[in-house]
């Protein structure tokens, strides 16, 4: 399977500077959630721009949960590692609100949401209209 595999490794900013239609899968796993609403947004339309018709999203990334409940207790369970990441890294991240309306906003199709039991990280497959 290795010879038929060819995978790249690139920035939000790179993806400009790809073909259209020329990639079968684009993967993100915790690089949204350090994107602000533009770079977000600018992201799934370059992913859409760049895969083939058919072709796959796959995301993995922080979510803010729906329930008030989960909600709290995510934010009380971020905060020491927002410190230990600003500490380290001089920036920080955050859940992002209504990650598959955004999916979808972006002319997406969802073919899986999967979420974790607190409701703070989405798995997701969502394929371009082919």
């Amino acid at each position: 399977l290795t010879e038929r595999i060819e995978l790249h490794e690139m920035g939000v900013a790179e993806l400009g500077d790809e073909y259209a239609e020329s990639y079968d899968v684009v993967m993100s796993v915790l690089c949204f959630s350090e994107l602000n609403d533009n770079e977000l947004n600018y992201a799934l339309q370059e992913a859409k721009r760049i895969l083939k018709p058919g072709g796959l999203l796959l995301i993995a990334d922080e979510v803010k949960p729906g329930h008030i409940a989960k909600r709290l207790f995510s934010v009380l369970f971020r905060i020491p590692l927002l410190l230990i990441t600003y500490l380290i890294t001089q920036t920080t991240t955050h859940e992002i609100s209504g990650l598959p309306e955004k999916i979808t906003a972006a002319g997406f199709i969802m073919e899986a949401l999967r979420m974790n039991r607190m409701e703070n990280f989405a798995e997701i497959e969502a394929r371009k209209h082919g």
